[in-house]
């Protein structure tokens, strides 16, 4: 339902995350669209975002309590289409699809099988392998992964970000982490480590299709595993090419982050796919690819053309007055224009962790 500007009004589920206020930035640069944020909180951060409207509080935990609580919200605020942000709120959309088909329009999501091979990186492996995508050797972690040979990355075989994967670089580390994991080293896989660098495509699908994209690689910030704080945006036709026929093996739906692996020799190897929104959305944004708007207007039925987008840098401030590796790319971004474009957020954040008060 729109509003009477002509607005779209526009609920994100996983209303209290950072990255539910980095997509309502998107939608809110959009033009189209009235944000509204789901909170599972009596207080949120979200409130004192100005691109956010109106926070909704639903504090009954329970896929069921939340459907029950969208009967009444959709109605009540004129909702006419729901996002989820982060895996909890996609994976709750998907759980209830067929429910929520008949109270409100839903962006597009990935199946359950799709979600679930995202999901787990053997799953993952095991699906890239039957689609011919180069992926690093990947094993269920056990005595055999041995074969991998050292240095090996262990991943748990659901998570993301990076968090609890470990560099394994002798037979010793390995025997002593296969002993201290017992009956749960097959929750973790054994990949081959590949020497090289980052590198992610960022991608908005119908039925496989990517309607989309951005390609991206870090240059500084982050740990060894986790993401870059600072970014060149650049379409390379490389990364999205292996991406293009990823996407369309597994006719997917929806937006996902790809991270691959360029090698030494210059080959990419497909890592995982994260079936969600990401970090550095503002980065693909500034860029001039506004994935949140886009996957409005998908939802809606309408189409658009193809977005088109110049290699870009997306850097701190203190990287930007610097110069350095940003010299060959044009515009240059600071990471301080999403502060700067909703700053309430973070000044509250900062004061209530000085006065030690949780929220």
């Amino acid at each position: 339902m729109k509003t009477g500007g002509g607005k779209l009004n526009v609920l994100l589920l996983d209303g209290d995350q950072e990255l539910a206020r980095r997509i309502a930035l998107c939608l809110d640069r959009g033009g189209r669209a009235q944000v509204f944020v789901l909170s599972s909180q009596n207080r949120s951060l979200s409130e004192a975002s100005i691109r956010i409207h109106k926070v909704l509080h639903c504090l009954a935990a329970g896929d069921q309590a939340c459907i029950e609580f969208l009967r009444q919200a959709v109605p009540r605020y004129k909702i006419g289409l729901v996002m989820g942000c982060s895996t909890i709120g996609i994976s709750f959309l998907i759980r209830n699809s067929q429910i929520l088909s008949g109270i409100v329009l839903v962006a597009a999501i990935p199946t359950a099988e799709q979600f679930a091979i995202a999901e787990d990186k053997w799953l993952t492996a095991v699906e890239l392998e039957r689609l011919h995508i180069p992926t690093p050797r990947t094993m269920l972690f056990g005595p055999a992964a041995r074969v991998l040979g050292f240095p090996m990355l262990i991943k748990p075989r659901a998570g993301f970000g990076g968090r609890g994967i470990l560099r394994i670089g002798s037979e010793k580390e390995f025997a002593d982490l296969l002993s201290s994991l017992g009956d749960r080293a097959e929750t973790y896989v054994a990949q081959q480590f590949i020497e090289g660098s980052d590198i992610d495509c960022s991608v908005l699908c119908r039925d496989g299709k990517i309607l989309a994209s951005t390609v991206q690689w870090g240059i500084s910030g982050g740990d060894d595993f986790g993401p870059s704080t600072e970014l060149i945006l650049d379409p390379d036709p490389e990364p999205l090419a292996i991406t293009a026929k990823m996407m369309a093996g597994l006719k997917w739906n929806g937006i996902a982050h790809v991270d691959l692996r360029r090698a030494k020799d210059g080959r990419l190897h497909v890592l995982e796919i994260n079936p969600r929104y990401w970090w550095t959305l503002p980065g693909s944004l500034f860029a001039g690819v506004n994935f949140p708007h886009l996957a409005m207007l998908d939802a809606l039925g309408e189409s658009f053309p193809v977005p088109v987008y110049s290699r870009t840098a997306y850097l701190k401030l203190g990287s930007l007055l610097r110069g350095g590796s940003s010299a060959r790319a044009t515009p240059i971004l600071s990471t301080i224009g999403v502060r700067l474009a909703d700053p309430l957020p973070m000044l509250v954040a900062r004061t209530l962790d000085r006065l030690h008060i949780n929220i």
